[in-house]
C-alpha cells in the first residue's frame, strides 16, 4: 500500500468519479462501474479476472435457472440447480484457497512428498463466493427476483471499493439502491463530501494506527523463539488487538465512504466491539455482515436455537468452525473459530451475566486477545508458545526485555493511547453532544472536514515515504 496507493488517491479515484458523474445514463453509469471495478481488481492480479467472470456468469445463470424454475412450480428441480451452484462456488473455492493446505496435512501426516499448488489465492475470492451464494439462495427462497442484467450480478459482485474484503452486501439491497438511483440521476454533493471524509478517516485508520503498530508486531512475532518472554508477549497481544481492528474496520470505512461518493449505502460492519461483556455479543459487534451470512445462510438452515441446547451449541460451532476455515487456508485460523465457538456455546449453560460487567468485560476481551495471538500466529506451534509466555513467561532476559521495549518508540505509544480511546464507547457520546449542542452543530462538520484535510496530508506523508501497508483481510 504505497505507490499503488497514491496512484488510486491521485490519479484513478478523482478520474472515475468524475468520469462517473458526467454520465448521463444510469445504465451506462453502471456498466462503466463494472469496467472500473475490473480495471482495478486486474491491476493486482489479472489472470483471475478470469475466475472473477466466470463465478458470475455461473451464478447468473444460475439465478435465471433457478428463477424460472420457481415461476412454473419445479421447486425439486430449482433445489437441484442451487445446489448444484453452492457446489460449484465452493469447489472454485477450495480449489484456489484450500488445495494447498489440504496437500501439506496430507505430507505432513503421511510422509508423502505431494507438490502444493503454486498459484497465489485469488485476491478476495472467499467474500464474493460467500455473495454469490447469498444470490443464488435468496432467488430460490423466492426474496428477490433472479437479475435480468448481468452487469448488475458483475457490478455486485466486482464493486471495487469492497471486493476485496467486504462487507458484506446482499443483492437485494444493492438492486433496490440501483433502482433508487435510476430516479435520481444526479450525485449529491454532500454525499460526496461525506464519503470522502469516511474514505479518509479509513484511511487513516489503516496508515496512522494500523500501520504504526504493524511495525511492532511484525518484529515480535519475527523474533527467535526465546527472546520472547511476557512483557514481549503481552505488547504483541494486545498492540496486534488493536491493529487488526483499526485495519479492518479502517478498510470497512474506506469501503462506506466510497459507496457514497458514488451513491451506494454499504452497511455498517463494526459496533465499538471491545465494549462486549460476552463472546456473543462480540459477534453481534465485530464483522457484522460476516455474523448476519453464516446466521441466515448456514446457522437458522441447520436449525438454529430451536432444537434444545445440546443441538444449537454443535450448530454454533458448526458456524465458527466454517467462520475460522473460511478466514485462511491455516489450521490456526480452524483452532481459532473453534475457540470462539466454544465460548460463544459455553455462554449459554454458564450464568455469565450474574457476573460484575466488569469482569465480564475483562473475560470478553481477554478471550479475544488470546484468540487473535492465534490468528495472527504462522503455525499452531507458535501461537501456543506466545499463549504460553503471555502467562507464565517471567523468566526475562536481557534480549527479550530489550525487543518489547525498543518498541515503545514515542509514535508508538501516542498512536497506541489514541487509537484505545478511539475503541471506547465514550467516543460516540462525545461525538453525539457536539452533534446536539446548538453552538457547536454550527461548527462540527466544518472541524470534521478540516481534521479530515489534516488527516489526509498525513496519511500521503506516510505513504510516500515507501511504508508497506497491506491490508490483513484483504488475504481472505
Amino acid at each position: 500500500m504505497t505507490l499503488n496507493s497514491l496512484v488510486f488517491l491521485c490519479v484513478f479515484l478523482p478520474i472515475v468519479l468524475l468520469l462517473y458523474a458526467a454520465i448521463p445514463s444510469q445504465r451506462i453509469r453502471v456498466a462503466f462501474l463494472v469496467v472500473v471495478s475490473y480495471v482495478f481488481y486486474a491491476y493486482g492480479e489479472p489472470v483471475y479476472v478470469l475466475i472473477l467472470f466466470g463465478n458470475t456468469l455461473l451464478n447468473f445463470v444460475a439465478g435465471q435457472m433457478i428463477g424460472a424454475l420457481r415461476t412454473k412450480g419445479r421447486l425439486r428441480i430449482a433445489k437441484g440447480v442451487l445446489i448444484g451452484a453452492i457446489v460449484l462456488n465452493l469447489a472454485t473455492l477450495a480449489l484456489g484457497k484450500y488445495s494447498g493446505m489440504v496437500i501439506e496435512s496430507i505430507n505432513h501426516y503421511t510422509g508423502l512428498t505431494v507438490p502444493a499448488p503454486a498459484w497465489i489465492i485469488p485476491l478476495g475470492i472467499s467474500f464474493y463466493t460467500l455473495l454469490a451464494i447469498s444470490y443464488v439462495v435468496d432467488v430460490y427462497r423466492g426474496t428477490i427476483p433472479a437479475s435480468k442484467k448481468l452487469s448488475e450480478i458483475s457490478l455486485y459482485l466486482a464493486f471495487f471499493p469492497r471486493v476485496t474484503a467486504g462487507p458484506f452486501v446482499r443483492f437485494g439491497d444493492m438492486s433496490s439502491q440501483l433502482a433508487q438511483m435510476r430516479r435520481s440521476r444526479s450525485l449529491q454533493v454532500r454525499e460526496i463530501a461525506r464519503g470522502l471524509r469516511r474514505f479518509i478517516i479509513g484511511l487513516a485508520k489503516k496508515v496512522l494506527v494500523a500501520g504504526t503498530l504493524g511495525i511492532a508486531v511484525d518484529a515480535i512475532f519475527a523474533a527467535p523463539v526465546d527472546d520472547v518472554r511476557i512483557l514481549a508477549a503481552w505488547v504483541a497481544a494486545v498492540a496486534f488487538m488493536i491493529q487488526i481492528y483499526y485495519d479492518f474496520s479502517g478498510y470497512t470505512d474506506m469501503a462506506i465512504g466510497l459507496g457514497h461518493m458514488f451513491g451506494f449505502t454499504i452497511p455498517e460492519n463494526f459496533n465499538v466491539p471491545h465494549a462486549s461483556t460476552s463472546m456473543q455479543e462480540f459477534w453481534q459487534r465485530w464483522h457484522i455482515t460476516l455474523s448476519l451470512w453464516f446466521r441466515d445462510y448456514v446457522y437458522i438452515p441447520l436449525g438454529g436455537n430451536r432444537r434444545g441446547v445440546l443441538r444449537t451449541g454443535i450448530n454454533k460451532m458448526i458456524v465458527f468452525l466454517l467462520s475460522g476455515l473460511w478466514h485462511g487456508a491455516n489450521w490456526t485460523f480452524v483452532v481459532w473459530g473453534a475457540l470462539h465457538g466454544f465460548f460463544v456455546a459455553f455462554e449459554d449453560i454458564v450464568p455469565f451475566k450474574r457476573l460484575p460487567r466488569i469482569l465480564q468485560h475483562m473475560y470478553a476481551l481477554l478471550i479475544i486477545t488470546i484468540s487473535f495471538i492465534i490468528f495472527r500466529a504462522s503455525s499452531l506451534t507458535q501461537s501456543m508458545y506466545f499463549i504460553q509466555q503471555m502467562f507464565t513467561g517471567f523468566k526475562e532476559t536481557a534480549a527479550s526485555t530489550s525487543l518489547a521495549l525498543s518498541q515503545f518508540s514515542p509514535l508508538f505509544i501516542i498512536v497506541t493511547l489514541v487509537a484505545i480511546i478511539g475503541m471506547l464507547p465514550i467516543n460516540r457520546r462525545v461525538r453525539t453532544l457536539f452533534e446536539e449542542h446548538r453552538l457547536s452543530r454550527r461548527f462540527y462538520p466544518a472541524l470534521t472536514y478540516g481534521l479530515s484535510i489534516a488527516l489526509l496530508v498525513m496519511c500521503v506523508f506516510f505513504l510516500s515515504s515507501g511504508s508497506y501497508f497491506p491490508f490483513i483481510y484483504a488475504r481472505f
